[in-house]
Parts: C-alpha cells; sequence; structure tokens
C-alpha cells in the first residue's frame, strides 16, 4: 500500500507541476523540449497464468498458478507537451519464455489412466499501453518521471504430452490470458545530448503483469 501512495503521489505532483508550467507566460511552457520522441528496447514483462484448467485429450488438467517471464523487444511513441507532461503509447512483443516439465495422470484409451509427461511452454506475446507521463526535471542531463494510463498484456501456455507406455502418442492443450486495467509506473532518463538518451522504466498493468524496461531514446 505504501509503494502505491508514493508512486499516486509522485504522478500527482509531476501533473502539478506540468500544469502550473503549461500557463501563459511561463518559462517552462516555451523551452525546447516539446516535441515528437520514440524509444526502442528490451523489457522483461512477468505475468501470472492460471492453468487450473487445461484440456488435454478431454481431461481436466491442473497445473495450478505459474508465474511466467519472458523478454520483449518494445517501442514507444511520444510527444511531449512541455518539459514537465507527455503523452505516449507502449508496443511489445514476445522473444521467448519459460518452460517447465510436470507429470499427470491422464485418462488414455485403452490404457486407462496413465502418468503423462507433460512439456508446457509459457510465453508472453505481447503488451499494448497508453499513458500519460509527468516529469520531474533534476537537472538538464537527468529526469525522474512518473506515469499513469492504461495496459494489456496477453501470456500464451502450450502443454504437450506424451507417454513411453504408447508409443506415438501426443496430446496438446493451449491457454490464453490477458491482463488488462489501469497501468502505472515509475522510470529515469538521462539525456546524452539534446536529441539522444537513456531510459529505465518499471510498469504494473492491472493486478497480474508488471515489467521493467530499457530503451534508446530520440527526439525528432
Amino acid at each position: 500500500m505504501t509503494k502505491t501512495l508514493t508512486l499516486k503521489s509522485l504522478f500527482i505532483t509531476a501533473i502539478t507541476f506540468s500544469a502550473v508550467s503549461a500557463l501563459p507566460g511561463s518559462a517552462a511552457a516555451q523551452d525546447s523540449y516539446a516535441g515528437i520522441y520514440a524509444n526502442i528496447g528490451i523489457s522483461q514483462l512477468s505475468a501470472d497464468l492460471d492453468l487450473s484448467d487445461l484440456d488435454l485429450e478431454n481431461n481436466r488438467v491442473d497445473l495450478g498458478q505459474e508465474n511466467v517471464k519472458a523478454l520483449l523487444v518494445n517501442g514507444r511513441l511520444g510527444y511531449r507537451v512541455n518539459r514537465m507532461l507527455a503523452v505516449e503509447g507502449d508496443v511489445g512483443f514476445g522473444l521467448g519464455g519459460d518452460n517447465f516439465q510436470r507429470t499427470i495422470p491422464v485418462d488414455v484409451n485403452p490404457l486407462g489412466v496413465v502418468n503423462v509427461d507433460a512439456d508446457v511452454d509459457l510465453d508472453v506475446k505481447s503488451y499494448f499501453g497508453v499513458f500519460a507521463r509527468g516529469i520531474l526535471p533534476v537537472s538538464e542531463k537527468f529526469d525522474l518521471f512518473a506515469r499513469a494510463g492504461y495496459g494489456t498484456a496477453k501470456a500464451e501456455a502450450t502443454a504437450t504430452g506424451s507417454t513411453a507406455l504408447l508409443p506415438g502418442f501426443s496430446a496438446t492443450a493451449t491457454e490464453s490470458q490477458s491482463s488488462s486495467g489501469f497501468a502505472y509506473g515509475v522510470g529515469a532518463e538521462y539525456h546524452i545530448d539534446a536529441r539522444h538518451g537513456i531510459r529505465i522504466d518499471y510498469s504494473s498493468i492491472g493486478n497480474d503483469a508488471s515489467f521493467i524496461a530499457a530503451a534508446y531514446t530520440v527526439r525528432f
């Protein structure tokens, strides 16, 4: 609870400063920071998957709750209104995820119930988000920021079962789930020069997903 309040407080403070800076006559409203920017980078997304109701060869298989961690390539396009306020959209696509093995009882005709070796692949397929970003300039080179908006992440599990008792037997079950809703985060950006920089983010999406991202930034 303390962490959430801190993030919200930082975001509200940044937005308040942004509103003041946008008033007519404000020097910040006339600064040179306004304009379009883009990011490209890598992120690690963590999402919870409910695998308690997989259908494997007409058998209900309960693999419980699993947390999948996957690398994504992510891009971001935004518009900086002034030095203290920006709006931006995120997109990310999976580069691979986790894998685990389980032995589960399955009713296989004509053998009856046998132990099947299940190989389970966990992947995060995609991520999308739209945010307002409040920025607190620490120096000309370094910014802290908080952001809030809406995000959605899609994860997928594929279980493939086989057994040595029945050569050639193979069964597959797939489960896809999405985590969507209010998204928020914090981060920092270092400006190498007037156009280029490096940015690090932490963001949370809904109740079941979060990610850490590092990106190269460029202003147009």
